[in-house]
């Protein structure tokens, strides 16, 4: 069983077997093999081991979008993606599959509180690793509920399976810091995106 912690200004992420937890406040997130659900934690060492994902080598002006609004998740799925679709890291079947992921499943995408990570399984069409950015100024829901807010979606690629929690290790540490956080969430344009990941 492998176990990886990441710990700081409240922000946990656990994986135990396709386990994500993460908690910021007193919102806490369970995901298990893609399930949502809510339960008590208390906080861990931070535990990292070897050479992870490099988010900061990854994200530059040609997978960064900023728009003001979508009409809805799927659009904002969509959109997130075109720009590895463009590079030829991914297929339509992916982004589809992304989509399909979470009518299924629920918004297990949302890792943080306005911040979610689309993916799906590599055979379902991950070409290449990579990352995409999308800013919305207007928060998009995952829910009809209208909860479940994001309003910066972090596309992933990979063509191994788990090395989306790399990329997770990775993505905590750079929000980590609060003023990155808080900076990701109010950024305005394409390079105020940039520099939260420089």
């Amino acid at each position: 069983m492998e176990i990886i912690v990441i710990a700081k200004l409240g922000i946990i992420i656990l994986y135990i077997q396709y386990v994500v937890i993460i908690r910021n406040g007193n919102s806490t997130y369970c995901i298990k093999e893609s399930t949502k659900c809510s339960f008590a934690i208390t906080y861990l060492e931070i535990i990292k081991k070897g050479e992870g994902f490099m988010i900061t080598d990854s994200i530059n002006k040609e997978v960064v979008q900023y728009r003001e609004s979508v009409q809805n998740w799927r659009e904002a799925i969509k959109v997130a993606s075109q720009p590895m679709l463009d590079q030829g890291k991914i297929t339509e079947d992916y982004i589809n599959a992304m989509i399909e992921s979470v009518e299924e499943l629920g918004p297990y995408i949302i890792i943080a509180p306005m911040i979610a990570m689309p993916h799906a399984r590599p055979e379902r069409g991950s070409k290449e690793i990579g990352l995409s950015v999308l800013k919305l100024k207007q928060p998009v829901s995952f829910t009809d509920d209208n909860e479940n807010l994001a309003s910066l979606l972090v596309v992933l690629s990979c063509k191994e399976d788990g090395k989306h929690i790399e990329v997770l290790q990775e993505l905590a540490q750079v929000l980590s810091d609060e003023k990155k956080y808080e900076k990701a969430l109010n950024s305005q344009s394409i390079e105020e995106v940039l520099e939260v990941f420089s």
